[in-house]
C-alpha cells in the first residue's frame, strides 16, 4: 500500500509538471522517447518509474528532478534502495536503443552486448563503437549533446566521448580495428538495437583477454563460448590473427590466447567477488567453472591446430 501511495504521489507530481509545461502526453512521449502508454501509467500511479525514467521525463519538460520532490525521497521511491545502486537492466537497454536512434551507425559492444547474447549477467553501462568517429568527432559530440537526457563527462579527441544518457553511463568510441564488425539487429521492447553477432562478441572478448586481462572478459568469454556447441563456437576464433594483426609470426594472437585460456589469471581477480558480480547466474558464480570453460576452449583450439583444420592450419606450434 505504501508503494502504491508513493507511485500515485510521484505520478501526480509529474503530471502537474507536464501541464505546467503546457505539454500533452503525446508531446512528452515524442520529446522524451518514452511511450505515451507508459507515461499515462506513471501519471496514474500504476507504474513506479525508474530513476532514469524520472530524469528523462523532467529533462524533457525542461525542469529539474529536484522539482519532483526531495532527491532522497525520489531515490527511495523509484529505487527502493540507495541511490548508488546499479541501474535496472531494462534502463540500460532502453538508453542504448535511444542513443542508436539518434546516432545511426553505432554498434553496442562490451558487457551489455555479451549479456544480451549469453544471458549470464547484467551490465550497468553501454559502450558503442563507430567506424568513423575519428573523421567526424565534433559532429558526433554535437549530436550527443543535443539529445535530451545526455550529459557529457569527458572526451578524448578524436576517439572517445564519455557521458550518461538517461542516467546510464554511456560511451561512444572509435572502432580500433580496420575491418567492420559483423553485426545483427536485436528487436527489443524499446526498439531495434544493433550489436555484434555472438561470434563477433566472442572474438572481441577473446582479444580483450589478451589486451586487458580482466575478470569480466574471462567471465563473458566463458559464457559465450560454452553457450553453443564447440563446432559452432570454435570457428569464431579462427579469424583473430587477420582481424587483429600483430608483429611476429602468423598465429601469434591465437597462440597467446591458447596460453592465457589454459591458465586464466586476470589481474583484478582478487578484487572481484564473482558470486555477487552483476547478477551472474550459475555456474559462472563459481570461478572454477569459468576456469574449466576457458581451459576447454584452449584444448579445442589446440585440437583444431593439431588436426590442421581449415582456418587453423596456419598456426605454428606453441
Amino acid at each position: 500500500m505504501a508503494d502504491r501511495s508513493i507511485a500515485r504521489s510521484l505520478g501526480s507530481r509529474l503530471a502537474e509538471m507536464r501541464r505546467s509545461a503546457e505539454m500533452s502526453q503525446a508531446a512528452l512521449a515524442q520529446r522524451s522517447g518514452i511511450p505515451q502508454s507508459e507515461i499515462s501509467r506513471i501519471e496514474r500511479g500504476h507504474t513506479m518509474p525508474s530513476m532514469a525514467r524520472v530524469e528523462r521525463l523532467t529533462d524533457a519538460m525542461g525542469g529539474r528532478i529536484e522539482l519532483v520532490g526531495p532527491l532522497e525521497r525520489v531515490h527511495r521511491a523509484v529505487r527502493g534502495r540507495p541511490a548508488i545502486a546499479e541501474p535496472a537492466w531494462e534502463d540500460v537497454i532502453a538508453a542504448a536503443v535511444r542513443l542508436q536512434a539518434h546516432l545511426p551507425g553505432t554498434t553496442l559492444v562490451g558487457g551489455t552486448a555479451a549479456g544480451l547474447h549469453a544471458a549470464h549477467r547484467r551490465s550497468s553501462d553501454a559502450d558503442h563503437v563507430l567506424r568513423d568517429l575519428r573523421d567526424r568527432f565534433d559532429a558526433v559530440r554535437a549530436e550527443l549533446e543535443a539529445i535530451v537526457g545526455w550529459r557529457t563527462a569527458r572526451s578524448v579527441r578524436p576517439v572517445l566521448v564519455l557521458g550518461s544518457l538517461d542516467g546510464i553511463e554511456t560511451g561512444v568510441r572509435q572502432l580500433r580495428r580496420t575491418e567492420a564488425l559483423e553485426t545483427e539487429v536485436l528487436e527489443t521492447a524499446y526498439g531495434p538495437l544493433r550489436l555484434p553477432t555472438r561470434a563477433e562478441i566472442t572474438r572481441i572478448k577473446a582479444y580483450l583477454i589478451l589486451t586487458r586481462n580482466a575478470t569480466r572478459d574471462y567471465l563473458d568469454f566463458a559464457a559465450l563460448f560454452s553457450g553453443v556447441p564447440v563446432a559452432e563456437a570454435l570457428p569464431s576464433l579462427a579469424p583473430l590473427d587477420r582481424l587483429y594483426p600483430q608483429d611476429g609470426d602468423r598465429g601469434t594472437v591465437r597462440q597467446q590466447l591458447i596460453r592465457q585460456l589454459a591458465e586464466p589469471s586476470p589481474w583484478d581477480l582478487d578484487g572481484v567477488d564473482v558470486a555477487q558480480y552483476k547478477g551472474l547466474v550459475s555456474p559462472w558464480t563459481d570461478w572454477e567453472a569459468v576456469t574449466d570453460a576457458c581451459r576447454h576452449a584452449s584444448d579445442a583450439m589446440m585440437e583444431a591446430i593439431s588436426d590442421g583444420r581449415p582456418g587453423w592450419d596456419d598456426v605454428g606450434d606453441r
